[in-house]
């Protein structure tokens, strides 16, 4: 299970709170959202400066996510023409299941990476626009790498991001005794080897990803380039789950 489906512990016997009671824990929880974003100010800082320096050259701002996350990004998007008097095609917003998952919930619809490619593609993406996916889950946000990266993704992506990242998480946790590269290394096995079997379950035809003209592949489910690839990745993969680990806790 993702920590984000587990439950919270501060919320653990809500059922016996007062509606006061409540409202303080429901406040509590608001205010550490807001702290974790001050921590961060620096990289969302580096972050607006480069969408900022990209859509001066005329390049355009993405939000794509699902479920509540997708639903703030829809809300930013639409309040950006009246506040700041730009077009409507200036920030766009995409949520998985389509306008309709903004009012009704759209279930698994964030498993659907066909539809993310479809529906980010139908934009017509330049190198000035900015893409940024909103997401709390490690297998959407895998989802949304093998978007970027191949173009194109399978439903099965969802499940072994989310199987690489839980286990990311434990080694971060458990191999602190190892040396940073080491435990990226380390990572970059445990990525290649979910990949493998993900391929031989899901992808024996190849139609999701085929390495077969790749150097060093094997069966044209893994190779050694996308193997190295996988070492940064991985690091921070594990940096993004301690920083995960922090702010739930």
């Amino acid at each position: 299970m993702l920590r984000t489906e587990e439950r919270n512990a501060n919320t653990k016997h809500i059922d016996r709170m007062t509606t006061t009671e409540m409202l303080a824990v429901m406040q509590q929880e608001n205010i550490h959202a807001a702290m974790a974003v001050d921590k961060e100010l620096d990289a969302i800082g580096k972050a607006v400066d480069a969408i900022s320096e990209r859509m001066k050259k005329g390049g355009r701002l993405f939000y794509i996510g699902c479920g509540t996350s997708g639903r703030l990004g829809v809300v930013d998007a639409s309040e950006c023409p009246p506040t700041y008097g730009v077009p409507h095609e200036l920030v766009v917003a995409i949520i998985a299941g389509g306008d309709g998952a903004i009012r009704r919930a759209a279930e698994f619809a964030e498993d659907s990476a066909e539809a993310g490619r479809r529906d980010l593609g139908a934009y017509d993406l330049t190198e000035l626009d900015s893409v940024v996916g909103i997401s709390v889950a490690g297998g959407a946000a895998y989802v949304g790498l093998e978007l970027l990266w191949r173009g194109r993704s399978h439903g099965s992506m969802f499940l072994a991001g989310g199987s690489c990242f839980l286990l990311l998480g434990q080694l971060s946790k458990r191999g602190r005794s190892l040396s940073a590269p080491a435990r990226a290394t380390l990572g970059a096995g445990i990525v290649t080897a979910v990949e493998l079997m993900t391929g031989l379950i899901f992808n024996r035809d190849h139609r999701v990803w085929d390495y077969r003209d790749l150097p060093l592949q094997f069966m044209g489910q893994i190779c050694l380039p996308y193997s190295l690839l996988w070492i940064p990745v991985s690091a921070a993969a594990m940096g993004l789950y301690r920083r995960l680990e922090k702010l739930i806790k």
